[in-house]
């Protein structure tokens, strides 16, 4: 896997992981923070896993 396709998976994998993220918690009176926090985790996990692919 190229590095272009690593940081596209990566970036597709943060999207989608962001997106249930923000479901979820726009379900819960979480506070803006926690949610903002919970969506650059996923970015730090999505990329976790799309180098793990890489590797």
């Amino acid at each position: 896997m190229s590095t272009q396709e690593t940081q596209d998976r990566a970036a597709k994998l943060t999207e989608e992981f962001a997106q249930l993220l923000w479901a979820w918690h726009d379900q819960s009176e979480a506070p803006l923070e926690v949610r903002s926090y919970l969506h650059d985790a996923a970015g730090y996990l999505a990329l976790h896993f799309a180098i793990k692919d890489h590797e």
